[in-house]
């Protein structure tokens, strides 16, 4: 049953990828609506300019990052690797997707552990899901020596995969045992819903510090999970 489990999400990560590229396109954002008006006579000069910015505690280079994409399969490790160059070159922070499939199985370690190879000095962020018990977050956090831990919480996704999970009442007492017990910045993130007030608010009584909006423009998951149901029940 292990093996069978194994394969399944290693074959659930190339499924992602796979859906992902096929229903990608470039939609409008508010950002269309926004005109920037130049000047001709600037009152500074370029090396007066820093795009340096502060993120969950960390400095950065640039306010962007690579955020949580993909690992788990020896196909996604190759994109991993690209991302990791492409994060080192520009320097960037990058966060790698769910390692819970790592966890699970230690033979799949190598999918994440090669950001870290290609990108020895970067910001990396770790990334697992409050299904995953302290102990093994702290592995995911060695298996990159990550910078940074993320947290994804996505009920609509696993409500609308088969195999997803279904009980999600522990994941507020697991995310405060990560505050307290984690010593690196923690951000708890969406995968593309957005969030409530209500739900930042209850985040920061936890003692969450960073939270990362995963808001409408990105991948759309809810998209994927129906689009690998065969019955497309949703």
């Amino acid at each position: 049953m292990g093996k069978k489990e194994d394969l399944l999400r290693e074959r659930r990560k190339d499924e992602h990828v796979t859906l992902a590229y096929k229903s990608y396109e470039e939609t409008g954002t508010a950002f269309d609506e926004i005109r920037l008006l130049g000047t001709s006579l600037p009152k500074i000069g370029v090396s007066d300019v820093s795009l340096a910015t502060q993120f969950a505690g960390l400095t950065m280079k640039l306010p962007f990052y690579i955020n949580a994409m993909t690992g788990g399969s020896a196909h996604t490790a190759g994109i991993n690797r690209d991302l990791a160059e492409i994060a080192r070159e520009v320097g960037i922070a990058m966060a790698v997707g769910s390692q819970s499939a790592a966890i699970q199985n230690p033979l799949l370690e190598d999918s994440y552990r090669i950001a870290r190879k290609v990108n020895p000095d970067g910001y990396l962020f770790a990334n697992v899901s409050p299904e995953v018990p302290v102990d093994a977050a702290k592995r995911a956090i060695e298996m990159l020596r990550a910078d940074a831990l993320q947290i994804h919480i996505n009920p609509a996704q696993e409500l609308i995969m088969p195999e997803g999970d279904r009980e999600f009442g522990h994941w507020i007492e697991t995310i405060k045992r990560y505050t307290e017990e984690i010593r690196i910045p923690i951000i708890v993130k969406e995968v593309g819903f957005g969030m409530r007030r209500e739900t930042v608010a209850r985040l920061a009584s936890l003692g969450v510090k960073t939270v990362d909006l995963g808001g409408r423009g990105g991948t759309n998951f809810a998209k994927i999970e129906n689009d690998r149901r065969r019955d497309h029940g949703f």
